[in-house]
């Protein structure tokens, strides 16, 4: 098959229906991600978790955090998450870029992990 300049396309589908696939993939995964009941989880060898939530984050204390520890016009790019680490359970906040999860709790500690760690769960 050729396309319209009379290139070689190498393959049996027409280019108006391999945009319409294209564009159902990049929809797929950029869009909703994350369903509601859903929560990206990863866990250590300790027990140690840490979930991530789709949700805008809401905690008061982590919220300050960020304000004082990160430029506060991006406190609203965080979402909610939680986490669980030595016995204790802490709030948490994340983004996520170039592959890295930046984790900061409610006591100021920050983490980095790498997205490819965290696995789909829908406990909560």
């Amino acid at each position: 098959m050729k396309n319209e300049r009379g290139r070689e396309l190498g393959i049996g589908l027409p280019l108006s229906i391999l945009g319409c696939i294209y564009a159902f993939f990049i929809l797929m995964f950029t869009s909703g991600s994350i369903r509601a009941a859903d929560v990206l989880m990863v866990k250590d060898a300790a027990g140690n978790t840490m979930r991530l939530y789709e949700t805008p984050c809401k905690d008061e204390k982590v919220l300050a955090v960020i304000n004082a520890k990160v430029l506060p016009k991006y406190a609203s790019q965080f979402k909610g998450g939680a986490m669980f680490y030595d016995g204790k359970d802490y709030n948490a906040c994340w983004f996520a870029t170039n592959g890295v999860v930046y984790v900061i709790d409610d006591v100021g500690e920050q983490t980095e992990i790498p997205m490819w760690a965290f696995q789909r769960s829908t406990e909560s």
